[in-house]
Formats: C-alpha cells, structure tokens, sequence
C-alpha cells in the first residue's frame, strides 16, 4: 500500500543546524519501509525508520523524475541520507 503525506516535514542532515536540509512536501507518496511481510512483527514498515524511509523515497522519486535534490544528486547519495537518517 501507498501513504501520502498530509504535512511537508524537514530532514537535516548531519549536526542540527547544519543548514542542510531536505524538506518533504505534502502529497508526496511513500510505501514506508520496504520490509518484508514476514518481518512486520519485528520491524512494521511504519514503524522506528518511517522518517528514514519517507526521506528516501522523495530522494528516490526526485530521482526518477530527472531533478535529483541538490543534497542527494545520486541513488548512493540518497542511500547514504537514508543510512544517515536511520
């Protein structure tokens, strides 16, 4: 299933007030986590990396539409926000 975001949300990276940061915006699509079913009861896609995981499928979606964020120009910079943010 599909969740969209019914408020922009911002992610900075490293050191608070870094001034580096990713905002979200509204509307933006997300599955969650991407864990297995079987795994739910662990790990609940929208459990503890739920931020983590919505970062990254924005990074991923400005990807795929030709206009990468400025702060994740590549899948491994995304990645590494991703990582960064669990």
């Amino acid at each position: 299933p599909l969740w969209r975001l019914e408020r922009a949300f911002t992610y900075e990276l490293g050191e608070l007030g870094s001034g580096r940061a990713i905002t979200v915006p509204a509307g933006t699509a997300t599955d969650g986590s991407s864990i297995p079913r079987l795994l739910w009861a662990v790990e609940p896609p929208l459990g503890r990396a739920l931020r983590a995981a919505v970062v990254h499928d924005y990074l991923y979606s400005c990807l795929c539409s030709g206009s990468p964020h400025p702060l994740a120009p590549t899948r491994a910079d995304a990645d590494a926000v991703f990582y960064e943010a669990l």
